[in-house]
């Protein structure tokens, strides 16, 4: 199973792609608009990434270039109507990894994920670590003073959100939008549960959380 960022503004499709990914066991983080696939990219770990070429707010190959650019090392599919030559080795050069051109066979497309993901190479992902939490994003294991911790899925993305940005505070809705698919089908009163239930789980002896609630400005974990 891998971790996925599927960018595609055609919603059908982008729905379509998305469950013949997960029917494969894989984790997929969708997105309809480029500003948010490359708000996903830098800032989230992933194993791959199907981007469409045109894209709005952001194009395709401009998040590739800013996701290589910053170091970006996981490997990127361009899955785009754009079958010219030219598009292609502008695809390439951009840093991604495979091109594939609409309409596609579904048999290729996940033919090709596999050959992808199976062609990684590289230092396995840094842990992410602020404070007393630790938490590999390869191996899906958060520790805390070096107690193993179990978190679901959804947790550990709330978690690898704030280890990725220590010290600042976010509201609610900030949180809604950065680290939930399909922010517009939750509420706030959705989110608070997972918080008090991360801050319960990452809590001392002596009663003191790194997750703490900011009053008028929503929450952020602290690095002491």
């Amino acid at each position: 199973m891998a971790k996925l960022l599927l960018a595609e503004d055609d919603e059908p499709l982008l729905f379509n792609v998305k469950s013949l990914l997960e029917d494969e066991k894989h984790e997929v983080d969708a997105a309809a608009t480029g500003t948010y696939a490359l708000e996903l990219i830098l800032n989230y770990s992933y194993d791959g990434a199907i981007l469409d070429w045109e894209l709005p707010g952001v194009a395709g190959i401009e998040i590739c270039r800013q996701y290589r650019e910053k170091g970006g090392q996981s490997p990127i599919l361009f899955l785009t109507g754009k079958a010219d030559p030219k598009s292609k080795v502008a695809g390439l050069d951009s840093g991604a990894d495979d091109y594939l051109c609409k309409p596609f066979d579904t048999e290729e497309l996940l033919a090709r994920i596999r050959a992808m993901l199976r062609r990684v190479s590289g230092p396995p992902q840094t842990i992410l670590k602020v404070g007393a939490i630790a938490y590999d994003p390869d191996r899906k294991t958060v520790y805390f003073h070096d107690t193993l911790i179990e978190m679901s899925k959804k947790e550990m993305s709330l978690l690898e959100f704030f280890l990725r940005h220590p010290n600042q505070a976010f509201s609610v809705e900030a949180i809604m939008e950065r680290v939930w698919s399909s922010p517009s089908a939750i509420s706030p009163e959705t989110i608070r549960p997972y918080i008090k239930r991360m801050r319960d789980k990452l809590t001392d002896k002596e009663g003191r959380s790194q997750l703490a609630t900011v009053h008028g400005s929503g929450y952020k974990l602290s690095s002491n």
